[in-house]
């Protein structure tokens, strides 16, 4: 699938050590073949930086979710621009968790989502950042 899906932020996996633990974790190993509908987990993380896919939520957020992330990042005194990760059930059982605050985050997974609607994040910090600026064309 990645290989068809021309996509710039996503990376080629590779397995190493840590996947070959991960894949032996399941009872696998990388000769197995998974059926249809199964999930195979290489890595325990999802950092997109590590091969993670970016799936873009922002039209499931609700308002909870958007003040809970405001105030976890209101704590950290002079933060001006953040990007802020934040594990979120989509079923609602449970409290978002906040897995961590980047003060140089990255936008292009944004722009290049492996699912969901890609957003122009870097237009949106430009225009937070200079409100009179003229409207792009």
């Amino acid at each position: 699938m990645r290989r068809t899906q021309a996509n710039p932020v996503h990376k080629k996996l590779k397995l190493g050590p840590n996947e070959l633990a991960c894949l032996a974790e399941q009872y696998l190993d990388p000769t197995g073949v998974p059926s249809v509908d199964q999930t195979i987990w290489l890595r325990r993380g999802a950092n997109v930086s590590t091969g993670g896919d970016a799936i873009d939520a922002t039209d499931s957020l609700t308002q909870e979710h958007i003040d809970y992330v405001e105030r976890a990042v209101s704590v950290f005194a002079g933060l001006r621009f953040c990007g802020v990760d934040v594990l979120i059930d989509p079923e609602g059982r449970a409290d978002p968790w906040v897995i961590e605050v980047n003060s140089k985050p990255s936008v292009s997974p944004h722009h290049f989502p492996w699912e969901g609607q890609p957003r122009d994040a870097m237009a949106a910090v430009l225009e937070a950042m200079f409100p009179n600026l003229p409207p792009r064309r």
